[in-house]
């Protein structure tokens, strides 16, 4: 049996110092592996300690599911096992980005249109909501109106994100009508 394979049988039983020493043996793939990843993030995103973290994760999860019968060595499994992990981080980190982006127009655009009402109309609109909206409903629609998206009005207020939601959806049928018919 080669030092490799007995090194990862300790570590598997839980000798901490046979760990080290297969961490130490694989610290140049770990460090390069999460180097190359963390530069295929968008750059606010990118923490190289973040990805150094993932990897070593990967790393450990790789000596505890380590199989020697298969036809494969560990150095190989254990690339496989930190590639795969910092894709996952890679995605995760863009597809965050890409909601965040989406967030960030959707968000400036209702700014946008709340700041083109006039004073008088933005008054109007709210004596209406104060007489016609449930008092959740009128708490929300403030929030809302100064530009909260309703994951942030949720967290605020205590209250489930559906129900927020749902909350700004009758406020803004309610208003609409409203609003249609006295003009």
């Amino acid at each position: 049996m080669d030092e490799i394979l007995i090194l990862v049988k300790n570590a598997k039983s839980g000798d901490e110092l046979a760990f080290a020493e297969l961490l130490d043996k694989y610290q140049k793939l770990i460090l390069r592996m999460s180097n190359e990843f963390s530069n295929k993030c968008p750059e606010p995103q990118r923490d190289c300690e973040d990805f150094l973290q993932e990897a070593k994760i990967a790393f450990y999860n790789a000596v505890t599911t380590y199989d020697e019968t298969k036809e494969r060595t560990f150095g190989a499994y254990a690339k496989i096992c930190i590639k795969y992990r910092l894709i996952s981080c890679v995605r995760k980190l863009n597809s965050k980005k890409r909601i965040k982006t989406v967030e960030q127009e959707e968000q400036g655009q209702d700014i946008v249109s709340a700041i083109t009402i006039s004073k008088e109309q933005r008054k109007y609109i709210f004596s209406v909501a104060r007489e016609n909206l449930s008092r959740f409903e009128y708490v929300v629609f403030e929030l809302y109106f100064s530009g909260l998206r309703a994951m942030e009005i949720s967290k605020r207020l205590g209250k489930s994100e559906k129900s927020v939601n749902n909350a700004i959806y009758r406020a803004r049928t309610k208003l609409s009508r409203l609003v249609d018919n006295d003009t």
